[in-house]
């Protein structure tokens, strides 16, 4: 894959021949796709039928920009759940056995003020 143009020259051609410009964009992203292992290629041009479906039935670049940029959100989204989700997992199976431990409960109706005068007073000693 050839190193891709500067920002600068890549904005003067789409402002120049916007033709041009998506001609060279929709190259480049097939190139980028051919170089990249096999089991990759057939997911990653799913990806990129679908940015070019959005791309073309947008009313104008930036709408365009907008909604690809939602997808790549979404799907950052999905990703971070599912590391979450694993990560959760690994500590799961790691963390030991834990019994539970007991625990005092005082029944609120019971503790009368007397109770807890004694108790502040027992505390103090």
């Amino acid at each position: 894959m050839t190193q891709l143009p500067c920002f600068d020259d890549l904005k003067m051609m789409a402002d120049l021949d916007p033709e041009g410009f998506e001609e060279f964009r929709r190259q480049s992203c097939e190139d980028f796709i051919k170089c990249l292992p096999k089991h990759h290629r057939q997911r990653l041009q799913a990806v990129q039928f679908r940015v070019d479906y959005e791309i073309s039935k947008a009313k104008n670049p930036m709408a365009g920009l907008v909604k690809i940029s939602g997808m790549m959100h979404d799907s950052f989204y999905q990703l971070s759940e599912k590391v979450h989700l694993l990560s959760d997992m690994i500590v799961t199976a790691e963390a030991p056995e834990q019994k539970p431990q007991k625990s005092n409960i005082v029944e609120l109706s019971e503790w009368s003020k007397s109770n807890r005068l004694q108790n502040r007073k027992a505390k103090k000693r």
